[in-house]
């Protein structure tokens, strides 16, 4: 389910700052967090911000692809594999700076069936989204 706040409120690099000691839990103390401030709506909607957002948006899509594939094969080879890798798998490729995250279609395929009454259809997405 989408967050109610503003994509782009994420994305806005000059509104970070180090979120100080006394706001962390005691095993977070020795991290550094960092926390955002929300921009106003006529910062938020000027042009120079859409743009910003649809670039960082189009870099994010360079840079993480997403597959579907089956959990009982390798999504490298396509060969089947005797363990489950569960849910799905995520890979990092630095030297091509990607990320690629691969989702088992064991978790969605009951959502295809036609026989499934409202409560069945809730639980499993309700599975389908906690999942992981």
């Amino acid at each position: 389910m989408i967050n109610k706040l503003r994509w782009d409120a994420l994305f806005a690099k000059d509104n970070f700052y180090d979120i100080p000691d006394s706001r962390k839990g005691p095993e977070d103390v020795s991290k550094h967090l960092l926390g955002f401030r929300a921009r106003s709506p006529r910062l938020r909607e000027s042009d120079e911000a859409k743009k910003l957002v649809q670039d960082e948006f189009e870099e994010l899509a360079r840079t993480v692809k997403v597959a579907l594939y089956s959990a009982y094969t390798n999504p490298l080879t396509g060969l089947p594999t005797l363990d489950s890798h569960g849910y799905g798998m995520t890979i990092k490729r630095w030297g091509a700076k990607m990320i690629k995250i691969y989702i088992g279609i064991e978790m969605s395929q009951p959502l295809l069936r036609k026989d499934l009454n409202d409560a069945e259809t809730y639980v499993t997405r309700l599975h389908s989204n906690r999942s992981g």
